[in-house]
């Protein structure tokens, strides 16, 4: 009996060596597909939201507003209501999942369409259409102003969402490499021109 309980042992030890194995894996595997799912839902709702902005011209929108506002002054803006983050609202419990090269950008996003939210909102009200009409244009100027910093944010947010999908966290460390790469020689390159500039001027004076 002696001879075969090592053997047992030692195969009763090995499966539940691999069942671990094996439930970690799959484990590692379904966050992977999680992470996976999460940044292309949000993906999909910046890009979305980001077309629209674009799609609105918000420079000539803006213009069009403001010059009605100036030749009719009982003339008030229609503000829609601004619901843009109800992707994100429904991950957020698991937001940390995210590797943060994503969740940085994505967040800061999400925090400028809040805001925007927040802003149309208080817009909507009375109390924006009985101010008075610099007022009003000054608090619509800001409005849109955000709005195109959100197509900023939300262009960083798509990028590194997607090269995280497409290309892992070696393609999104190598993709910032070479993007600190190309600022740090366009600061070298400014820096340069100034100090030529200075230079050029001290001969001047000499």
């Amino acid at each position: 009996m002696e001879a075969w309980i090592g053997p047992a042992i030692i195969a009763t030890i090995f499966s539940a060596v691999f069942s671990v194995l094996r439930e970690n894996h799959f484990s590692g595997k379904r966050r992977h597909e999680r992470v996976q799912d999460i940044q292309i839902a949000l993906l999909a709702e910046i890009r979305a939201y980001v077309a629209v902005l674009l799609r609105d011209k918000l420079d000539e929108f803006e213009a069009t507003m403001i010059k009605r506002m100036v030749d009719d002054l009982t003339f008030v803006p229609f503000i829609l209501r601004e619901k843009n983050d109800m992707v994100f609202k429904s991950i957020l419990p698991d937001i940390h999942v995210l590797p943060e090269s994503s969740i940085d950008p994505v967040v800061v996003y999400y925090s400028q369409i809040v805001a925007i939210a927040e802003m149309a909102h208080d817009m909507r009200s009375n109390v924006f259409a009985e101010l008075s009409v610099d007022r009003r244009i000054d608090i619509y100027s800001n409005f849109i102003a955000m709005k195109k910093e959100a197509v900023i944010l939300g262009k960083e947010a798509e990028c590194m969402l997607d090269t995280h999908i497409t290309s892992g966290k070696e393609g999104v460390s190598r993709f910032l490499r070479d993007r600190n790469a190309k600022e740090m020689g366009e600061l070298r390159a400014q820096v340069k021109g100034w100090l030529n500039s200075q230079a050029s001027d001290l001969s001047g004076h000499q």
